[in-house]
């Protein structure tokens, strides 16, 4: 899948559930994300079309059912259902899962319906994290509504969602921060100095 096609693919499911307030945030977020992981990752020489396209497609099943843990679960499937490659289909679960055992998650696990966490389970335990999934999981932290800092995303993640084990957490946060920025060889907020919001 190319950019242009991601982009029609999000503006026909975005174009489904009308346009409100939530939904221009999540077309927000999920363009600023697309635009962090494509230029993070042609720093990190990644394929960065395809950065991009995950990134738009990272929350794509927030369109149906909104900010809760289970649009992991539901864009997998939706991107599935729609043929887009495994690599990129599977970004929909691992950008949100940065504790690969989901610990920091157990209490939304309510709100799955039957058979979504034990598939979302098993399949995060037969698969090894690659720089894609890295890179979405952090790009998704800066590519708030606006392009921010991790500390600034991170008040209103733990706002709006019962995230336990904070520190253990905020420890994988800071550890993925550090990885790419050996690897770039700079701070991962270097490219967006002009614009991202610091508080």
């Amino acid at each position: 899948m190319n950019k242009q096609e991601a982009d029609n693919f999000f503006k026909k499911l975005y174009d489904e559930t009308g346009k409100d307030k939530y939904s221009a945030d999540w077309w927000k977020h999920s363009h600023n994300v697309a635009i962090v992981a494509e230029t993070l990752g042609k720093k990190l020489n990644l394929d960065s079309e395809r950065c991009y396209v995950m990134g738009l497609l990272h929350d794509i099943g927030k369109g149906n059912v909104g900010n809760n843990i289970r649009h992991s679960v539901v864009g997998y499937k939706i991107m599935k259902e729609n043929n887009i490659d495994e690599e990129i289909a599977r970004i929909a679960i691992t950008h949100l899962f940065i504790l690969q055992d989901g610990s920091h998650l157990k209490q939304q696990y309510k709100i799955f319906e039957k058979g979504e966490q034990e598939f979302i389970e098993n399949y995060l335990k037969n698969i090894e994290y690659n720089d894609y999934d890295k890179l979405l999981q952090i790009s998704d932290l800066i590519g708030d509504i606006n392009i921010s800092t991790i500390e600034y995303r991170l008040f209103g993640v733990f706002s709006r969602h019962n995230i336990i084990e904070n520190v253990k957490f905020v420890s994988k946060i800071k550890e993925l921060k550090e990885y790419f920025e050996n690897k770039i060889g700079c701070s991962i907020y270097e490219p967006f100095k002009d614009i991202i919001k610091m508080y």
